[in-house]
């Protein structure tokens, strides 16, 4: 009980309390690249959750702000055609 903290105990809660889908996940750390070693213990916690998120409405995406990357390079190429076509 380093910090005054019972990991046990916090554990329990947030799992009894569905912040913690899965307390005993192993993953690869660093899996997908050349750096990838051996599994390691994780817990998987749910980010939606009112608890961790914040929010206890459902987060809304400004899509009218928000352009793919290649959407935004097309309409930058036709800004600048435009633009030299009127010079």
């Amino acid at each position: 009980m380093r910090g005054g903290h019972n990991y046990t105990r916090i554990m329990e809660e947030l799992n009894s309390q569905k912040v913690i889908v899965n307390k005993n996940d192993r993953k690869v750390l660093g899996g997908g690249t050349e750096l990838a070693k051996g599994q390691a213990w994780c817990f998987t916690v749910d980010m939606l959750h009112p608890e961790v998120s914040g929010n206890i409405s459902p987060i809304k995406r400004p899509e009218a702000d928000v352009l793919p990357i290649a959407r935004a390079r097309a309409m930058q190429a036709l800004t600048t055609t435009a633009d030299q076509d009127v010079s």
